[in-house]
């Protein structure tokens, strides 16, 4: 089913919030765009949650969600890139979203060297 100009409107607006929330380490404000019982989960292309180690990149409040996150990127710095979304309405109160993203990370306060993205083989995060 279609989404309305309207509902596209306030999920990308509040898509692009999350970034800069995420980017500027501003994780108290999650609560200002993301329901308290909303359910999270990052997926792999094949449709299965990410895990890092024994770790589900899955989450069952804002709260937990935000904590985890906040204390995961306390020494990072990040800009997320976001492209457009590709939205379905598949029920009268829900909207599925769909975004390409890309994030730059490096640590805090470095000046120089090289930043990535990615794990190498051994599992350690670049």
């Amino acid at each position: 089913m279609a989404v309305s100009p309207e509902a596209a409107s306030i999920i990308q607006r509040k898509k692009a919030q999350y970034c800069r929330f995420a980017d500027t380490h501003q994780w108290d404000r999650f609560d200002t765009i993301m329901l308290p019982n909303a359910k999270f989960s990052f997926h792999d292309p094949d449709g299965s949650v990410i895990k890092k180690g024994d770790m589900e990149y899955s989450w069952s409040s804002t709260k937990d969600w935000a904590a985890f996150f906040k204390n995961e990127n306390k020494e990072m710095q990040a800009i997320h890139i976001v492209g457009p979304a590709e939205m379905e309405q598949v029920s009268p109160d829900e909207i599925k979203s769909i975004w390409a993203v890309v994030y730059h990370v490096g640590n805090k306060g470095s000046e120089g060297g090289v930043h990535g993205t990615g794990e190498p083989e051994d599992g350690e995060a670049v």
